[in-house]
């Protein structure tokens, strides 16, 4: 949760204690605010302070010593944060980590244009967009011994409609409207939230969530993991090898060119594996569910494999020639047609169940 803040006074700092020459510790902290023009400069008025946005403070070795969240400061200004009793011996060397709310992210970083001489300007937003942390230190590098630091800040913008990520990792969150979000290169997380989404990972290793909509998700190059949640959904792999879960709508799911897992879920389902040796899974409880018709579209035999969870660990052959002699498994006009007893259906089309055997098969 975040609060922006409505009250009206200029922009200020904590109050911290005077620095004791005989105690070689200092302070790093200073403001995290909305940057509602998106030039990276903090010329918002006080109250596009933000509060309650966590940061953290690493070590030189990774480590996490503190962590903290943005509140108001002591003339009731939101948005500041303060670290103290922070060891600023010349070995020393921080990162502060921002954790950017659902549905923001971070402006430009450093876009003050002005040079400064052992310090950082106090004006910008010193994170990287892609990351949400900065590097600082030692603390003896800018400012004489025990002397705190309070210009580490962080400017936070929404994610729009029809935003493009970076090129690094984004962090990429739509709104309940209908967002257009392209990932660019990196491995990107992409959610759409609510609305009909189109969501697309682009290169990288991606996950991308549609959520309760009629969305379109493409994962694009590389490895990717996307579901669909509620509505029906289009979703396309890409190239790569992807795990493409549908979820409760009745969705159009497309592998693409890897060795894809792909796993429809409620609902009436049709599945493509595109190229590679694709598995389709289906779960007993939210696949073949009553009413429900699954369609495999390009089924390989040879290459693709049908696998079957919770319907028990039975050996294939077995339960193969089992559902042959019982009917489960059949031919039609359409294909293979596959009805378990649990209800719903799965037609495997363009196959003869002579053509089958229960190699094709997992069951798990």
């Amino acid at each position: 949760m975040i609060v922006i803040n409505d009250n009206e006074n200029s922009n200020s700092q904590p109050v911290i204690p005077e620095p004791n020459p005989n105690d070689p510790t200092g302070s790093i902290g200073n403001y995290v605010w909305l940057d509602s023009n998106r030039d990276g400069l903090q010329n918002e008025p006080p109250e596009n302070g933000v509060n309650g946005v966590t940061v953290n403070l690493f070590d030189i070795n990774g480590n996490l010593i503190q962590t903290t969240t943005t509140n108001d400061d002591n003339n009731e200004n939101p948005g500041f944060y303060l670290f103290e009793n922070i060891p600023d011996d010349l070995s020393s060397r921080y990162t502060l980590e921002f954790v950017a709310p659902e549905g923001f992210t971070f402006t430009t970083q450093d876009n003050d244009p002005r040079q400064f001489i052992d310090t950082d300007s106090p004006i910008d937003s010193d994170v990287d967009p892609n990351t949400g942390r900065v590097t600082i230190g030692p603390i003896t590098r800018f400012l004489p011994e025990g002397i705190d630091q309070l210009v580490w800040d962080a400017g936070l913008v929404p994610v729009k409609p029809g935003s493009t990520g970076t090129p690094g990792d984004d962090k990429l969150i739509g709104t309940r409207g209908n967002d257009h979000i392209s990932g660019g290169d990196g491995n990107d997380t992409i959610v759409g939230r609510g609305g009909n989404d189109t969501l697309s990972g682009d290169k990288g290793q991606d996950v991308i969530k549609g959520g309760a909509g009629k969305d379109v998700l493409d994962g694009g190059t590389g490895r990717d993991i996307i579901t669909g949640g509620g509505g029906d959904d289009t979703i396309n792999g890409g190239g790569g090898k992807d795990r493409l879960v549908g979820g409760r709508g009745n969705d159009h799911i497309t592998g693409g060119g890897g060795d894809d897992r792909i796993n429809g879920g409620r609902g009436s389902d049709t599945l493509v594996g595109g190229a590679g040796h694709d598995d389709f899974l289906f779960t007993k409880g939210s696949s073949f569910r009553h009413g429900d018709v699954d369609v495999i579209e390009d089924f390989e035999v040879g290459a693709d494999l049908i696998k079957l969870r919770g319907f028990g660990a039975i050996d294939p052959q077995k339960w193969f020639h089992r559902a042959v002699a019982s009917g489960i498994l059949s031919d039609s006009d359409q294909g293979v047609v596959l009805s378990p007893k649990t209800g719903g259906t799965l037609v495997i089309e363009d196959v003869e169940l002579d053509q089958l055997s229960g190699d094709n098969f997992h069951l798990l």
